[in-house]
């Protein structure tokens, strides 16, 4: 029996794809479907949820630079805020009581969502991404 490369490129992308049905059957056997989302747009909901505290979510509704945004920052400790900059979601990670981060700004913590969405709304005008 001889070994070619071309035999072994294609065993090693058999045993991969493989190995990743087999990872995804492990993960889906006790993976549950998501509930539906409530109608209507992300900002207009009673309360974000994963606040780690109780009460309703607090919005901030201003202009920057020509746009109009709405940011919904959750009620507790930590969570997930929301953003609508125009039409555009952004979503902010809650790390704390007054500590808030981005993924579009990765390398900064701010202390409330309105200078966080302005240096995001700062950074799409200087093309550092795409709003």
């Amino acid at each position: 029996m001889t070994v070619s490369r071309r035999g072994i490129i294609l065993g090693s992308v058999a045993g991969a794809a493989g190995t990743a049905a087999a990872v995804l059957a492990v993960g889906r056997a006790g993976a549950t479907a998501p509930a539906p989302a409530a109608a209507g747009p992300a900002v207009a909901a009673p309360a974000v949820a994963g606040g780690g505290g109780k009460g309703d979510a607090q919005r901030h509704t201003f202009d920057y630079r020509g746009h109009r945004v709405e940011v919904t920052d959750p009620a507790g400790t930590t969570g997930m805020a929301m953003a609508m900059v125009g039409d555009r979601m952004v979503h902010v990670e809650k790390m704390g009581p007054r500590s808030f981060h981005t993924h579009l700004l990765p390398f900064t913590a701010y202390e409330d969502t309105p200078t966080l969405i302005r240096d995001v709304i700062d950074a799409a005008r200087q093309q550092l991404f795409v709003l």
